[in-house]
């Protein structure tokens, strides 16, 4: 829950090249926002993950927050 806005965060399964890659969506509010192919680790998309549930980031705020993490 983002406030009174119910939030449903997603863990994707894609492939690139062969071999599996995990993205994330995000749902809220009648908006969502899927961002593909972020990494080949379940572990750091699972922490993604986490990070984006403690935060209650919403669809709106969500690319934002991907590009700063994929700058760790």
């Amino acid at each position: 829950m983002c406030g009174a806005l119910a939030v449903r965060y997603y863990l994707l399964l894609g492939s690139t090249a062969g071999h599996p890659s995990y993205g994330i969506a995000v749902e809220a509010g009648g908006e969502g926002e899927a961002v593909l192919d972020l990494t080949v680790s379940r572990s750091r998309a699972d922490a993604l993950m986490r990070r984006l549930i403690a935060g209650s980031v919403t669809a709106v705020t969500v690319r934002d927050i991907v590009d700063d993490w994929l700058l760790e």
